[in-house]
């Protein structure tokens, strides 16, 4: 069974490269790589990348490779608030309106309590959930454990030199993945469930 909140690893079984480990040092293009691990630093370091571990330390897993599944949260004002702040970091760069800057700084300011609000409501919604199961095809968020980032699509990475997914603070549609059932069948008795990783927001697997 897949329940919310529950420490998981994400581990792709077979991987046709690597484009980089956790320094975000390119790797050079590899084939039949297996088992690689989805290690990411968080806090200050978004780059995330799957790593294999040739010697599998508990310590580096714990610390890094940890992410607990969440439902799907209110991300709206997040995204706002984001996109604003967005705003104001370009008008500030330029010549800007004084009023106009001040209006969206007082629109920021909103928005930031709008922030606090829905963070008190997402935060019961996880604890709600907290150990009922996750229904496959079900959207929900990847917390990373340490750092208590997210997840997130990166729709912008279209080169190879970018990262398909990142860790990020301010909630977004970019952090809803579902998991999907493989064609793999497994004993019955094994704890281990393989599946597959899908992004909602941009329509792709992570592999």
């Amino acid at each position: 069974n897949i329940r919310f909140h529950r420490d998981v690893r994400v581990v792709a079984n077979e991987l046709e490269s690597l484009s980089g480990d956790l320094q975000g040092t390119e790797v050079s293009r590899q084939k039949d790589i297996y088992n690689a691990i989805l290690i990411a630093q968080g806090f200050l370091n978004k780059k995330v990348a799957f790593k294999r571990l040739r010697k599998r330390s508990p310590d580096l897993i714990d610390e890094y490779a940890s992410f607990t599944i969440q439902p799907r949260l209110d991300f709206e004002a997040h995204a706002e608030f984001s996109k604003v702040l967005k705003i104001i970091a370009r008008l500030k760069e330029g010549e800007a309106n004084p009023e106009i800057l001040s209006l969206a700084k007082n629109r920021l300011e909103f928005l930031r309590r709008e922030v606090e609000s829905k963070n008190i409501e997402n935060e019961n919604l996880m604890k709600q959930v907290s150990g009922s199961p996750v229904l496959l095809g079900e959207e929900v968020f990847l917390q990373h454990s340490p750092s208590k980032m997210f997840l997130c699509a990166n729709l912008e990475a279209l080169s190879a030199s970018k990262s398909p997914v990142e860790l990020e603070f301010y909630l977004s549609e970019g952090m809803s993945f579902k998991i999907l059932k493989s064609g793999e069948t497994r004993p019955a008795d094994e704890s281990s469930l393989d599946v597959f990783l899908y992004s909602c927001k941009a329509d792709s697997y992570l592999t």
